[in-house]
């Protein structure tokens, strides 16, 4: 992708979408990169990786939106996930 946005004239890519959800009904489920923290982690250090030197990357949405029921373009979506399991989880792939 990175060849891809450098032709278009773009040098940074804002559509990495780094959030984890295993929830099929989830908003962003189509759009995330993994289903756990690992396999998270794994396909979005992959993703900045080929996007190098191309392009830089930015990671979306904000930690644990994977985990927030609702969708974030038609309200604030909010969990209850405590400070722990966000870095267990949601964190990882941002790290």
């Amino acid at each position: 992708r990175g060849a891809l946005v450098q032709r278009a004239g773009i040098s940074v890519n804002f559509g990495v979408v780094a959030d984890i959800t295993d929830d099929t009904g989830m908003f962003i489920y189509r759009r995330a990169l993994g289903t756990t923290p690992e396999s998270g982690a794994s396909h979005v250090a992959a993703a900045v990786v080929g996007e190098e030197p191309e392009a830089l990357s930015t990671l979306k949405h904000f930690p644990g939106h994977g985990a927030a029921p609702g969708d974030s373009h038609r309200g604030i979506p909010s969990t209850t996930e405590s400070y722990d399991q966000w870095l267990q989880t949601d964190a990882v792939p941002f790290a």
